[in-house]
């Protein structure tokens, strides 16, 4: 569980910071690729499914060491410490 958590402490803090980083650097801008405008816009829904998002990406990439940890027995491990 605790390696879980720590998935979850590492993904977070960097989707904040990185919708911080769109919400400043991107918002309200416009492009033109070719013949096409593309405004874009920062907005509060689309902020929060970016931080879930991290959220259950640090989730799957915290699960497989997570199992590999909860086979190994505590002994074993203090033992190698």
């Amino acid at each position: 569980m605790s390696v879980l958590a720590e998935s979850l402490v590492l993904a977070l803090p960097g989707a904040v910071l990185s919708v911080l980083w769109a919400w400043l650097f991107f918002n309200g801008h416009e492009i033109n690729p070719g013949h096409a405008s593309i405004h874009l816009l920062m907005t509060c829904p689309l902020a929060l499914i970016g931080v879930i998002w991290a959220a259950v990406m640090g989730l799957i990439a915290g699960l497989t060491p997570a199992i590999r940890a909860a086979r190994v027995p505590v002994a074993t491990t203090l033992r190698a410490t």
